[in-house]
């Protein structure tokens, strides 16, 4: 009797040093998980945000300060597009701004990295994400 319970310590002991190695491995990897789904879903609100920009643009093309303002107070969460020092908007078209030409919509976002050490094997806290939306102007009429 007093073998089986060595034994049972004994592998009592192992599971809780395999434990203490795979711990930090598997929370790290839960992190980025995190980081990779608030990542993605920071994504979408930029992709939503360009395509409300390009939306407004098919109308008024040549607004571009309208449009990048439209951009900026679509969305506060989970990207505040309000902040002008991790946001940048561009607006660009093809040639003239009337209809039939394309419009498009860029934004760029410095997503801050929340997953400790990642930062040290990417050169960075942040990863800038790009979201774009291309779509034609119906007015005004071209010349």
């Amino acid at each position: 009797m007093v073998l089986n319970k060595n034994k049972s310590n004994k592998q009592k002991g192992q599971s809780l040093v395999e434990m203490a190695i795979m711990l930090p491995i598997m929370l790290i990897l839960l992190a980025g998980l995190i980081d990779f789904g608030l990542a993605f879903f920071s994504f979408i609100s930029l992709r939503d945000a360009a395509s409300e920009g390009t939306t407004y643009g098919a109308i008024d093309a040549s607004n571009t300060a309208g449009i990048i303002q439209r951009v900026r107070t679509s969305s506060t969460a989970p990207v505040d597009l309000s902040d002008t020092t991790n946001v940048t908007v561009t607006v660009t078209t093809d040639g003239t701004p009337c209809a039939g030409e394309a419009i498009t919509v860029t934004i760029v976002y410095d997503y801050p990295i929340i997953t400790p050490m990642i930062g040290a094997f990417i050169g960075g806290q942040t990863i800038p994400i790009t979201a774009s939306v291309t779509g034609t102007v119906l007015t005004p009429a071209c010349p």
